[in-house]
């Protein structure tokens, strides 16, 4: 299992955070990932998810399972399972 909080907001390192998830997920490892909602960022969030996408991680969001009263509008949970 690996757990990322709130760590797409920096251009040049999106890359380098999908290779570092790329070379550390192995079959059927969970990565949970929170992240704020930031409307500047979405483009970034977009280019993170088609490259999980693409090197055939599947995704779900979670937010469901967070219990209401620790939930947040602007935050959400992802989870992405290779």
């Amino acid at each position: 299992m690996i757990i990322l909080s709130d760590c797409i907001y920096y251009e040049p390192a999106v890359n380098w955070l999908f290779l570092t998830l790329e070379s550390l997920a192995k079959e059927n490892c969970e990565i949970f990932m929170s992240m704020e909602y930031r409307p500047e960022k979405v483009p970034l969030v977009k280019e993170f998810f088609q490259k999980m996408k693409n090197a055939g991680f599947k995704m779900s969001i979670e937010k469901e399972n967070v219990p209401k009263e620790l939930r947040c509008d602007d935050i959400d949970i992802f989870k992405f399972v290779r």
